[in-house]
Formats: structure tokens, sequence, C-alpha cells
């Protein structure tokens, strides 16, 4: 699974952001949206972990990608 997965469908994409960790946001917890499993559910785990593998992928499928500026 890629980080930021955090539906777990395989693939990142704004679901993973809007659906998985908005929710989760400020909340302590290894839940869905701790991306990278230090128990709480903030910033870091969207910008470093959701944002960079999204763009990533966004590179090969080459679209643009606007999810992670907000």
């Amino acid at each position: 699974m890629a980080a930021g997965d955090g539906d777990a469908n395989g693939q990142v994409n704004i679901g993973d952001k809007t659906d998985v960790w908005s929710p989760d946001a400020t909340t302590n917890g290894y839940l869905e949206g701790d991306y990278n499993l230090n128990g709480e559910v903030n910033n870091p785990d969207k910008n470093d972990y959701y944002c960079r593998t999204s763009v990533r992928n966004a590179r090969y499928r080459i679209k643009k990608v606007s999810i992670c500026r907000k």
C-alpha cells in the first residue's frame, strides 16, 4: 500500500484527503488518516505522505494536481 492511501483502494487520490484524513485531522490515535503512524492525525500526515505520493502519482498520469494546495 502506498503512503497516503487511507482508504486502501490502491490509489492515492482526493478521497484519501477528504474522506479519510480530513475527518480524522487533529485527533489522536492510530487512525486511517495517521499516515506516518505517530499516533496523531495532523498536517505532517497530509503534507509529507499524502501530498508527496499523490503528486508523484500525478506525474505519471501527466495531470495537473491541485489537491494539496489547501
